[in-house]
């Protein structure tokens, strides 16, 4: 998450992989919101000459917590929105992702987790020949 030239959505990867633990236990919904206050706090702490910032993945970070109801980091997500460090074009200006994180999530984004057998063959029989 905070090595600079990686691409944006390989790095998504743990967001999304956080926010679908968080959403099959949602016991632990605390310490995921701790792990993605680290990152936000990260790229708050960051400047531009630090080649670390992408504002794809801030976008994406910020669909993710709203997709958990992570309204606890709103005051720190409204940071990143007023740095300017944020794409409008994924997750919209900081009107928009107040509205996101104040109404409640239509539909269920938890995900059926395969086994590394099925993932393979989810992939194989889908999308991996089209490439």
């Amino acid at each position: 998450m905070f090595k600079s030239g990686i691409e944006s959505f390989a790095r998504s990867i743990f967001l999304t992989m956080d926010q679908q633990i968080v959403l099959h236990h949602p016991e632990i919904r605390d310490e995921a919101l701790n792990w993605y206050n680290d990152v936000i706090q990260f790229f708050l702490n960051s400047t531009f000459e630090d080649d670390v910032i992408d504002s794809d993945l801030i976008a994406l970070l910020i669909s993710n917590i709203s997709g958990i109801e992570g309204r606890d980091l709103m005051p720190e997500i409204e940071k990143l929105c007023y740095r300017r460090i944020v794409v409008k074009g994924i997750c919209g200006d900081w009107e928009a992702v107040t509205i996101a994180f104040n109404r409640p999530v239509k539909h269920n984004r938890r995900e059926e987790i395969l086994t590394m057998i099925e993932c393979h063959k989810h992939v194989t029989s889908t999308w991996a020949g089209r490439i």
